[in-house]
């Protein structure tokens, strides 16, 4: 396992990545385990956020690329982002989603459609972490 995270919303929820890149989806609070990812490429999922409010709403942080399930993990989309390497992904109350890319913070507003940088730090080498208090 590489990654976890728990369903704000339903506390038996629970989605894991492993390193050969699949999803898992548990319902049971990590009884039992479905793979939700056959498809994807094998790169690990290096963090997974469950939007607060509706634990169908899943985004993937892949080493430079952003998936999202908005039906549990049954399929999944890439989104368009090109911010670089970045290892956390976050999602506020209210929806905000926020990841950092190569050297600088990112928000979406809009479920991942469109993003904004956030801070424009200079001279960052790399950027890997992001948290919410």
């Amino acid at each position: 396992m590489y990654s976890i995270a728990i369903a704000p919303s339903n506390e038996n929820i629970l989605y894991c990545g492993t390193e050969d890149g699949a999803i898992f989806k548990s319902t049971d609070k990590g009884l039992h385990w479905n793979c939700v990812s056959d498809f994807l490429p094998a790169n690990a999922p290096v963090s997974i956020a469950i939007d607060p409010s509706n634990s169908d709403v899943v985004y993937v942080r892949l080493s430079t690329t952003i998936l999202k399930t908005t039906d549990g993990g049954a399929t999944w989309s890439q989104l368009s982002f090109s911010g670089g390497n970045a290892e956390k992904i976050i999602i506020l109350p209210g929806g905000r989603v926020i990841t950092v890319g190569a050297t600088d913070l990112y928000y979406s507003d809009n479920g991942g459609q469109t993003w904004q940088t956030g801070i424009g730090i200079n001279n960052a080498d790399q950027l890997f972490d992001v948290e919410a208090k």
